[in-house]
């Protein structure tokens, strides 16, 4: 199912913290990364996400221009960011977890939308997540 080795030590971590209670301690099963969510309206816990994992940014690109007029960028970014919507909700997830940057017009977005964003998220972590959740990465959104 898998193409990769079978050297379990790039999959399982054993993290000892010294605490007074063992009673508090248990074993996790899954991906454990110590990443904020995008906002603090957003959900932090959920039951059964619907994950999405994308490994570029999500937001509107702008073109690196001396002069622009504000009003119609904001305009346009407000369009672009109704298609991407549109198309993440076919894909109905509740959880994003993105590689790159997310934008605060798409952060606004996610929360409206009761999608949580974790963004800057180190590849090797998408991976392990990818390889838990038997699913591949998103390169891009923006794909027709």
């Amino acid at each position: 199912m898998f193409k990769d080795s079978i050297d379990i030590t790039k999959y399982v971590k054993i993290q000892l913290v010294e605490y007074k209670d063992t009673s508090k301690s248990k074993y996790l099963n899954g991906v454990v990364i110590n990443k904020s969510i995008a906002h603090r309206g957003m959900k932090w816990d959920i039951a059964n996400p619907r994950i999405l994992l994308l490994s570029n940014s999500l937001g509107y690109i702008k073109d690196e221009e001396e002069f622009m007029d504000l009003e119609g960028e904001i305009k346009q970014e407000d369009a672009f960011m109704q298609i991407v919507m549109s198309k993440i909700k076919k894909m109905d997830p509740n959880l994003i977890f993105v590689q790159e940057d997310v934008s605060m017009r798409a952060i606004e977005v996610m929360k409206d939308n009761q999608i949580t964003v974790v963004s800057n998220v180190k590849e090797s972590v998408m991976q392990r997540i990818e390889r838990l959740t038997q699913t591949i990465m998103c390169p891009s959104i923006y794909l027709p």
